[in-house]
C-alpha cells in the first residue's frame, strides 16, 4: 500500500503537533480521505464535507489552511498542469503540422511552461508548410 505523504507532512508540522489528541485524530482522518480521493483537490470545504461524508465545513477549512496541506495541493496542481500540458502539446503538434498557426503559437507557450524549470533558454523555430491551394 502506498504511504500517505500528506499525513506524514502534517504529523511533522508544529501547528498539528500543538493540537489536542482528538483534533489530531480528526485531521489525520481528513488527511487520509483527502489523499485517497483525486477529486478532493478541486473541492471546497462544504463540498468536501458533503461528498466525502467526513468532517464538517469548518474542519475542512482549518485542514485546508494547514501549511503542509497548502504545499501538497500546490504540488499536486502543478503536477496535474504539467500532465495536461503534455497532452495538449501532442494535439497542438498535430494541428500545427496541418498549417494551423494558432496551434504553433500555443506550442510556443506550452514549451515555455514545460521548460520553465530550466535555466537554459531554448529558442524554437518553426517552419510551417501550408497546404497548397490551387486556384483556377
Amino acid at each position: 500500500m502506498e504511504e500517505n505523504k500528506l499525513l506524514q507532512a502534517i504529523k511533522a508540522d508544529p501547528t498539528f503537533q500543538a493540537f489536542t489528541t482528538e483534533k489530531q485524530e480528526v485531521f489525520a482522518r481528513l488527511a487520509h480521505e483527502f489523499y485517497e480521493n483525486d477529486l478532493a483537490l478541486h473541492l471546497s470545504p462544504s463540498e468536501l464535507s458533503s461528498k466525502l461524508g467526513v468532517g464538517n465545513k469548518q474542519m475542512w477549512f482549518e485542514f485546508l489552511n494547514l501549511e503542509p496541506v497548502r504545499q501538497y495541493i500546490k504540488a499536486q496542481m502543478a503536477f496535474n498542469a504539467e500532465i495536461a500540458s503534455r497532452k495538449a502539446f501532442k494535439k497542438l503538434t498535430e494541428a500545427g503540422l496541418t498549417g494551423d498557426t494558432q496551434a504553433i503559437k500555443q506550442i510556443n507557450e506550452i514549451s515555455g511552461i514545460l521548460n520553465s524549470g530550466d535555466r537554459n533558454r531554448i529558442i524554437v523555430l518553426h517552419q510551417i508548410k501550408r497546404p497548397e491551394i490551387v486556384r483556377q
